[in-house]
């Protein structure tokens, strides 16, 4: 299981200006960041994936987000084995690494530029890191 420091706002520091400036204001602006990774995912950018065909109910990448977040924090499912390897730890000095390379896979894994997705990392890290692993993967598991 994939440790935290406490959280730090100088995470924002590791994304574009661009990013760090709306995700700023939304948290400065009352939004919770989990809000703010709704927004972030769902705002200007493509908010729903229709499955094979158009057929049935489109997700939203927030949703499938937060999914791949909670099988890499609450799970040993081997698709992140190797990321909680490099991992074990997120802090001030490794937050930067993390990022990126939890933006690659989950990128990957989304079908979304690293770009976008990025912002929405760091957002659902400072979350975990705030309220706990354990409390997190509790409310995350429901």
């Amino acid at each position: 299981m994939i440790e935290f420091d406490e959280p730090n706002e100088d995470w924002l520091g590791h994304l574009s200006p661009t990013a760090k400036r709306v995700l700023k204001d939304l948290l400065d602006g009352g939004s919770s960041p989990e809000e703010a990774i709704e927004l972030w995912l769902g705002g200007a950018h493509q908010s729903s994936i229709a499955g094979m065909g158009g057929a049935g109910q489109p997700k939203k990448y927030s949703t499938l987000f937060m999914n791949e977040l909670r099988i890499l924090i609450c799970t040993d499912d081997p698709k992140y084995k190797d990321l909680r390897a490099q991992f074990p730890k997120i802090n001030k000095g490794t937050a930067g690494a993390a990022i990126s390379s939890l933006s690659v896979a989950f990128a990957s894994t989304l079908g979304v530029a690293t770009i976008i997705i990025a912002p929405a990392i760091v957002l659902g890290l400072m979350t975990i890191a705030k309220v706990g692993v354990t409390a997190w993967c509790a409310q995350a598991n429901v």
